[in-house]
């Protein structure tokens, strides 16, 4: 099968060593896969188009303009265009709760594919420098600023891609003593997580973050989420992950009192959550559609 993969990437391939992008490494080896990443497909007309992105991007209006199969690998937006989103052949979302909420909504080409990349999260021996680190971007969705005002006095780091229309993100982590760098090769963002005792991750409540707490997991390294968070409290509750109320003084107990390791999270990613069981899945859905 000829595989044409788009995802908007503005600063290149570096950003990309997640889960997917093991798992679509994977399937380079039983398929002929291309990668655009413009979003946009130049006029390719494979097999299957595949498309990573929300239901507002670039990739999704260029798979609904599209004739032939396609495969969409939802990263947020609306799902109440239901018209719009049967157009699509195949749709993998990274929640069990998406994917229970649109079959209940009547989508029935949808089911559940995620994972994390193994060969670039695993445990590592690092100094454990800070007592917490966020990854995650500088913007508003991320609550970079109750972050802030929950390390203040510890050794705290956040990095991510920086938003320059809500640069107050960066400035409130600076004004509460984080260390603060921004965007890092993929690749790279393992050494950074290794020198921390935990992890927080801290989105708002309709985002997620479920990326970096598998990350965390697979490097058996403690994460802590907020409560009203669903989308990655579906994962922390089955990785071991500390689920504490959106507070400064909750989130601050919780990175104090944090155990050394998660091995409940390491066994799970192991045991469900790998690269290779994502390309399991992918796979799966295309023998579906």
């Amino acid at each position: 099968m000829k595989i044409c993969f788009l995802v908007d990437l503005p600063l290149g391939i570096w950003q990309w060593d997640d889960g997917l992008r093991g798992a679509m490494q994977i399937l380079e080896k039983e398929h002929k896969v291309c990668y655009h990443l413009d979003g946009d497909r130049h006029g390719h007309k494979p097999d299957m188009l595949a498309c990573w992105g929300g239901t507002l991007s670039k990739t999704y209006l260029e798979g609904i303009d599209y004739a032939g199969e396609k495969a969409l690998f939802f990263a947020g937006g609306p799902r109440d265009n239901l018209e719009e989103l049967a157009q699509w052949d195949i749709i993998y979302f990274e929640n069990e709760l998406h994917t229970i909420e649109s079959r209940k909504n009547g989508l029935g080409n949808c089911m559940t594919a995620f994972g994390t990349n193994t060969q670039i999260f695993y445990p590592m021996k690092q100094p454990k420098i800070f007592d917490v680190i966020y990854p995650g971007a500088f913007g508003l969705w991320k609550r970079k600023d109750l972050f802030a005002k929950s390390v203040e006095g510890l050794k705290a780091l956040s990095l991510g891609n920086i938003q320059f229309h809500e640069l107050e993100c960066w400035d409130v982590c600076v004004q509460h003593g984080v260390a603060v760098a921004g965007d890092v090769p993929q690749a790279r963002l393992p050494f950074f997580m290794a020198m921390s005792k935990s992890v927080v991750v801290l989105p708002v409540p309709e985002i997620g973050g479920q990326r970096t707490v598998l990350e965390a997991m697979a490097m058996n390294i403690p994460v802590i989420v907020p409560n009203d968070a669903p989308l990655v409290v579906e994962f922390a509750e089955k990785g071991g992950g500390i689920i504490v109320d959106p507070t400064p003084e909750a989130i601050r107990e919780a990175i104090l009192n944090a155990p050394k390791d998660n091995p409940k999270g390491l066994e799970y990613i192991q045991n469900e959550m790998t690269e290779q069981h994502y390309a399991d899945r992918i796979k799966e859905g295309l023998e579906t559609s």
